[in-house]
Formats: C-alpha cells, structure tokens, sequence
C-alpha cells in the first residue's frame, strides 16, 4: 500500500533548518534551496553547527523523499512510499527537528 508524505512534514524541516540559520545571520540571500541552507549549518566558518554527515543525511532525505508540492521530483517519478516508509519520513523530520533545536 503507497502513501504520500503528508506535505507540511518536509516543509517543517526545510523550515526549521532555514530559521535556524537566519536567526544565525548565516543566510547570505544566494541558497536556491534545503541543500544550499544545510550547507549554512555544516560550514566551518559558522562553527559546524551540524556534522558533515548530518548534512549529508539531510541532503539525501529532500532529494529523495521530495514533497510533491513543493520542489517536486523534477524529470524523476515521485516516490511511491509504503505507510511504513511514510511514518519513517515523519519520524526522520520529527528527530531532525528536535535535535536542531536542542543545539540552540
């Protein structure tokens, strides 16, 4: 059985990342987008906010689990996820919520 990620969970991340990074005066005005703001919070010059391999998680999670009204899939077919999938997605952005914020 496929699901579709609700839309506001992706957008709830891709949210927090880029508040936290505007509250830290580290958005230069240039990000097209998720993977241009996570870059802000893995930068050495703003203090490794994030690990690089936090980064990279984040970055695979929105070119892969892509909100279909938002970005969308490009020239790639939407994902088709399963319900279990669907909760993992919710879960992923729910924990990378909660851990920003904590390092506030």
């Amino acid at each position: 059985m496929a699901a579709r990620t609700p839309r506001s969970t992706p957008r709830a991340l891709e949210s927090a990342v880029k508040i936290i990074s505007a509250e830290n005066g580290w958005l230069t005005g240039a990000e097209r987008g998720a993977a241009n703001v996570i870059d802000t919070l893995v930068s050495a010059k703003n203090g490794r906010f994030i690990a690089p391999w936090e980064a990279d998680m984040l970055k695979r999670f929105f070119a892969d689990v892509r909100n279909p009204d938002a970005h969308g899939a490009g020239a790639k077919l939407q994902p088709q996820l399963t319900v279990i999938q669907t909760a993992w997605a919710i879960e992923f952005c729910m924990i990378s919520i909660k851990s920003l914020i904590r390092r506030l």
